[in-house]
């Protein structure tokens, strides 16, 4: 995008399901691509997801792809959590994922990674439009509803391919691996744009996020008082609540700039 457009988020289109999972594809080549490059003390790193390593992750993200593609596994695991005290449901059963293959080596959580991911998208390709638009993600996880669409369609039309994009980049960061980008990774962060602004109540600003996937938009209604310039990798990482390198330049209003930077968004 050039760099003196200015957009407002808002008019960001969802992507079709046919897009949607291409970017999902690509997504997952991506992912390959980082874990076929890791050595053996890269598995052991922490990560910013709190008490996972690079093992937990990837385990974490097989586990995400099998449900979609097993859905009786994806209930099982929600049962299980749903006994679990001290622990939210979507938090309780993410745990679960990872218990699942504590002991799976390495270079296997690749391999069910590429054969898992395939299979979701193959099986999300499949789910007829109104049974994916009339169920709620709500049903198995409360969390649920504080995300912007509480829906199947949401899942495979957004969460699919930014769960992923994320858990990618706590891998580079994990273990210093450069965190490829090329047109799809676009694709994610538009889709963030539209929905911190779908959300935001505050005065106009400007997100003018840098770098080969980011994008210039306005986020409300109205002249902007206030320009936030960030790169875009690092936007998304803080609006997950991680930790970003790169601090933001601001313009204007300080506390609407304030309030843009400390919005945050499940991932």
């Amino acid at each position: 995008m050039n760099a003196t457009t200015v957009t407002s988020a808002r008019d960001i289109q969802r992507p079709s399901v046919a897009d949607a999972l291409a970017i999902a594809q690509a997504e997952l080549a991506a992912a390959m691509a980082l874990l076929r490059d890791l050595d053996v003390a890269d598995w052991q790193r922490p990560t910013d997801c709190t008490g996972w390593n690079v093992h937990d992750v990837v385990a974490h993200m097989v586990g995400q792809n099998e449900e979609m593609a097993r859905p009786d596994r994806l209930v099982r695991r929600v049962r299980q959590a749903r006994r679990h005290s001290g622990l939210g449901v979507l938090d309780a059963h993410n745990q679960r994922q990872v218990r699942d293959r504590a002991n799976v080596a390495n270079e296997q959580l690749v391999v069910e990674l590429e054969q898992w991911g395939n299979r979701a998208i193959r099986a999300a390709r499949r789910i007829p439009a109104p049974l994916r638009r009339r169920m709620r993600l709500s049903m198995f996880f409360p969390e649920a509803r504080d995300q912007p669409e509480d829906s199947f369609d949401f899942l495979v039309r957004v969460l699919m391919a930014r769960d992923s994009w994320m858990h990618r980049s706590d891998i580079a960061a994990a273990t210093g691996r450069p965190f490829t980008l090329d047109r799809h990774d676009s694709d994610v962060v538009r889709q963030v744009g539209r929905d911190i602004a779908m959300a935001w109540a505050g005065p106009p600003v400007i997100l003018d996020l840098t770098g080969p996937a980011g994008g210039r938009w306005s986020i409300g209604d109205g002249m902007p008082i206030a320009t936030v310039r960030v790169d875009a990798v690092a936007y998304l990482r803080r609006v997950s609540g991680r930790p970003a390198d790169g601090p933001p330049t601001i313009h204007g209003d300080p506390s609407t700039t304030a309030a843009l930077l400390a919005t945050r968004m499940q991932f």
